[in-house]
This record gives structure tokens, C-alpha cells and sequence, in this order.
């Protein structure tokens, strides 16, 4: 199926629609018997809302955003521990070019998490933490990319014949000027929106 039949197959004109039992976000139950008006399933108890999570885009390729990879961040002086041992890591990722048919839609798979709303409740939890605690990845970055990867495995579910680019940037793709070329703006360093975003497109034979 074409993804661009997807609103149409998801039946939006208030019709059922089988929702998904539990939610990955925080396990709570979802009433499979509701209607909504967007045709996604969402989660009452802890607002994780599948909404609009993919857009075509037109990667922009750019082999310099690997050395993002380097950049160094607190306690990793020399970048991601992960270079030069995973093999979706530079440098054994193939570049996007060498994967993807660039001649078929390659659509953007996207999770929204509420950075600022998080930083906010740990601020008001932790009290006596400091700006760098209460904003460390460790307590957010696991539940976003829990987020984005029930939203692959929906996608996925619907679309198997697309593959996944699960690392873009580490295979040349520069995110941020692919996604405001849709008109979404990436935060960098983020203040109130983080994007998670993968690639889903048709494999080079």
C-alpha cells in the first residue's frame, strides 16, 4: 500500500477503526470501540498520540553531518562511543544514496516529545538538581525513541516493503535542512521540541 493512501485507509470519516490494546508509551488500556476524528489510535492515560508521524521529504544529502557523530558532549571528549564499532555507525554506515532509490518517495517517520514540559516536571521534582541534571538525555531520550519505535513498527506493520533508515545523519543525511524544506524547524540545542526522526523508503535492488 501506497502511504499515501493512508488517511484514506484509515477510514476518517468517523468510521471504527481497530485501535491497538495497549499503549507502548505507558501500558495503559485503550478502548478499542472509540471514534476519532484523525483516524489515529492515542492514549487517554498518558496522552502518547500517534497524530500526523510521517511527511515525504527529499533528504538532503550532505556527507559532512557524519562528523556530527564526533562532536564532543559531556563525559564523551572524543563523540559517540559508538563510531567505529556499530555498523549503522560511522564509518561502516553506507551513505543514504547507496541504500535508498532516490527516484521513489522516501517519507519521514517523526516523534514529538515535549522537551520543555519534561525539563519543567524535573525541575519541579528535583528541586536542588542542576540545569544539566534536570535536562540529561538519560531521563527522556529512552521514552522518545520508545515513542518513535512503536511508530516505525505501526508504519512497518502497513508498509513492509519500505526499509528503514534508522541512522540517518551517521549515512549523510542532513535533518535539518530536509525537514525545513517541509517547513519543520529542528531546535539545536532544543528548548521545546525535540524531533526523533528516521528515513522509510524502497531499497536499491
Amino acid at each position: 500500500m501506497n502511504p499515501d493512501r493512508w488517511t484514506e485507509y484509515l477510514n476518517v470519516c468517523n468510521n471504527l477503526h481497530e485501535y491497538i490494546d495497549k499503549c507502548s508509551s505507558c501500558g495503559g488500556l485503550i478502548e478499542n470501540n472509540l471514534t476519532y476524528q484523525c483516524g489515529y489510535p492515542s492514549c487517554y492515560n498518558c496522552g502518547f498520540d500517534f497524530g500526523q508521524f510521517y511527511v515525504e521529504v527529499e533528504p538532503v544529502v550532505d556527507i559532512s553531518v557524519r562528523s556530527l557523530c564526533c562532536r564532543a558532549y559531556p563525559l564523551h571528549s572524543k563523540g559517540c562511543p559508538n563510531i567505529g564499532k556499530k555498523k549503522d555507525c560511522p564509518p561502516f554506515a553506507p551513505l543514504v544514496t547507496d541504500v535508498l532509490d532516490f527516484n521513489k518517495s522516501i517519507y519521514a517517520i517523526y516523534n514529538i516529545f515535549n522537551y520543555k514540559s519534561h525539563v519543567e516536571k524535573m525541575r519541579e521534582k528535583h528541586p536542588k538538581w542542576s540545569d544539566r541534571q534536570v535536562k540529561c538525555v538519560l531521563y527522556w531520550q529512552p521514552k522518545a525513541r520508545k515513542q518513535l519505535k512503536e511508530k516505525i513498527k505501526y508504519f512497518s506493520e502497513y508498509f513492509p516493503e519500505y526499509y528503514i533508515v534508522k541512522n540517518p545523519e551517521a549515512q549523510g543525511v542532513n535533518l535539518t535542512k530536509t525537514m525545513k524544506n517541509i517547513g519543520i524547524e529542528l531546535e539545536w540545542p532544543p528548548e521545546n521540541i525535540v524531533y526523533q526522526i528516521v528515513l522509510a523508503g524502497m531499497k536499491l535492488i
